[in-house]
C-alpha cells in the first residue's frame, strides 16, 4: 500500500485580495501581505482551487511544476503556515489506493 501524505489545506474561510504585484490574505488565525512579483496573482489563481481542496501535490505533479514552480510553490506555502492560514490533514493527502488483492 502507498503511504499517505498529509494534505495541505486553506484553512476555511481565508480570504484573498490580489494586489498589483502580490497578494494579501486574511482569516481568523493571521494575516499576510505578499509582495514583489506581478506573477502572484496569476500563481494564486492556478493554486487556489487544489489548495482549498487539499489536492495541492496531485495538482503540481499533474502540472509536472518544475523545481523552480515547486520552489515559489513551497516558499508561498512556507508563509502561509507561518501566518496560520494552513491546516494540514495527516494521512488524507493525494488519496492513491492500491488494490485489495
Amino acid at each position: 500500500m502507498s503511504a499517505a501524505r498529509d494534505a495541505r489545506r486553506l484553512r476555511p474561510g481565508v480570504a484573498v485580495t490580489p494586489l498589483r504585484a502580490g497578494l494579501h490574505l486574511r482569516g481568523r488565525a493571521g494575516s499576510v501581505t505578499l509582495e514583489g512579483s506581478a506573477a502572484l496573482p496569476a500563481l494564486w489563481q492556478w493554486l487556489e482551487g487544489p489548495l482549498r481542496s487539499g489536492a495541492l501535490d496531485g495538482h503540481l505533479d499533474a502540472a509536472a511544476a518544475g523545481p523552480a514552480l515547486r520552489t515559489a510553490v513551497e516558499t508561498l506555502l512556507g508563509q502561509l503556515d507561518a501566518h496560520g492560514l494552513l491546516v494540514s490533514e495527516p494521512g488524507y493527502g493525494d488519496q492513491r489506493h492500491d488494490p485489495v488483492a
